[in-house]
């Protein structure tokens, strides 16, 4: 399996960039950074874990500009989703348009959160969170217009985000509520925080309600014993 820092390297490789140059790295606030010395930081920081991400809009977009700050909207979004930040790196390839292939933006993402815990992506968020703030982003900027989706699909998406969202909320403040009242482990609260922040839908949804199932039963049984006090048992 290629290392990070191998991939980095390929990544960086002359000729892949615009009109035959080098590859430009950039990150979310800079572009033009060594994105090969970056990753060989992590490594040198003891990082084991790392995930790479290419991303290949179906039409190709203005200049190099557009693709940074649609890599840039993707992943301050996928931050917001998961509740950290993320460190990565980032440098588009144009080289594949000589063989009649796509313009494409490689992404190498440290595995380590802002708390320096491993950073863990559920393959439902990297299939489809990922690739659908790149979707958002090509379909909602005036600039780009591609009209993947009808004004009802853009809605529905926009109201089913929303909804993650408030799931993965209340889900993060319920786990928190069961761990200060005994009714989960602190083992079993990171492990439901992991779920919550990276699962699918339906993963959020049945952690969901499996802990409010607890809870309300820790709660029952608090109000039964309260009841046997007051009657004098």
């Amino acid at each position: 399996m290629k290392t990070a820092a191998a991939h980095s390297r390929y990544v960086g490789k002359a000729g892949k960039g615009l009109d035959g140059g080098d590859p430009v790295f950039f990150d979310q606030e800079q572009e033009g950074i060594d994105g090969v010395a970056e990753v060989k930081r992590w490594r040198d920081e003891g990082d084991v874990r790392w995930w790479k991400l290419p991303v290949s809009p179906e039409n190709p977009l203005a200049g190099p500009e557009a693709y940074q700050e649609m890599i840039r909207y993707m992943m301050s979004h996928a931050e917001r989703d998961l509740g950290t930040r993320l460190e990565w790196v980032a440098a588009t390839h144009y080289d594949a348009l000589e063989k009649g292939g796509k313009v494409h933006t490689h992404v190498i993402i440290r595995g380590r959160d802002d708390q320096g815990e491993p950073l863990a992506l559920h393959p439902d968020y990297i299939m489809n969170g990922f690739r659908g703030h790149v979707r958002e982003f090509l379909t909602y900027d005036p600039r780009f217009g591609l009209g993947e989706r009808s004004e009802e699909e853009i809605l529905r998406a926009k109201e089913r985000s929303r909804e993650i969202r408030e799931m993965r909320e209340e889900g993060l403040e319920l786990v928190s509520m069961a761990r200060e009242t005994g009714t989960i482990t602190s083992k079993h609260t990171a492990q439901l925080e992991k779920m919550m922040k990276t699962g699918s839908a339906q993963e959020i949804e049945l952690v969901l309600s499996n802990v409010r199932h607890e809870v309300d039963r820790d709660q029952e049984h608090l109000r039964e014993r309260s009841k046997s006090f007051d009657m004098g048992y």
